[in-house]
């Protein structure tokens, strides 16, 4: 199974040793795939304590890919591609409605519907969104993905 994960999530993980070290074996044995962009990497950079910050870096179970959309002032060169802003039925101008500070939540979201299986984060407001465009896109919150984890 792939799985993106946003930058919330992270903050859940290092908070959850046990479900971090599962994490890792399960990737290690090639029962998931967890994926992430240059927008999560940078979320984390902007993380302003700098004990916190280092704890989210070395998360290192992930997968960076590439973004399916490339947006001036937010994209960078040779890490996004020049998709169309519409995945399997998530439409970039969709999620971000036209409001910048929805931007890296719209990126992840086409990203996502374009290269996994699977969108889990906190956001609410972010998992309604593409639930109501995405009938194969599924959208899990941190229990969920627990939960998913330790059932394998």
């Amino acid at each position: 199974m792939r799985i993106m994960i946003d930058t919330n999530i992270y903050d859940s993980l290092i908070d959850d040793n046990k479900t971090l070290k599962l994490v890792e074996q399960l990737v290690e044995e090639g029962l998931v795939k967890i994926l992430t962009t240059h927008i999560q990497e940078d979320e984390v950079e902007q993380t302003k304590a700098t004990d916190k910050r280092e704890k989210l870096k070395n998360v290192s179970i992930t997968n960076k890919i590439g973004t399916s959309v490339f947006v001036i002032g937010t994209s960078r060169i040779g890490e996004a591609g020049l998709g169309s802003g519409t995945e399997n039925g998530v439409e970039f101008t969709r999620i971000q409605k036209f409001n910048s500070k929805h931007t890296n939540d719209a990126i992840i979201a086409v990203t996502t519907a374009k290269e996994a299986d699977v969108l889990v984060t906190e956001d609410t407001k972010l998992r309604e969104k593409i639930k109501a465009q995405s009938t194969t896109l599924e959208t899990w919150d941190y229990k969920q993905f627990t939960d998913y984890i330790n059932s394998l």
